[in-house]
């Protein structure tokens, strides 16, 4: 049982840098700029590279172009919380 757990603890430490390793990149692209059609498809780019996957990336995207063309996102910023909502586990309350 000891080897799981350390074999979890192990894969678990992984996810979270490349999760933070993620996360970063993205701020590093979205922070402090102005929300515009060249940033979104920057932020496209930069997710399907980041294997986030084709029809998640589409997702994400196509909410982000709707948002922005509604008014509701500006700034990078503003994507850079849209997109960690809507990543979030919907059972984790």
């Amino acid at each position: 049982m000891g080897l799981f757990k350390s074999a979890i603890g192990k894969l678990r430490k992984g996810l979270e840098r490349t999760r933070d390793a993620f996360v970063g990149g993205l701020r590093s692209v979205l922070s402090g700029r102005t929300l515009d059609d060249d940033l979104i498809r920057e932020l496209e780019a930069r997710l399907i590279q980041a294997d986030v996957g084709v029809p998640a990336t589409r997702t994400l995207i196509e909410g982000v172009r709707a948002d922005h063309k509604a008014g509701l996102l500006k700034t990078g910023d503003d994507v850079l919380d849209h997109i960690t909502e809507q990543c979030k586990d919907p059972d984790s309350g």
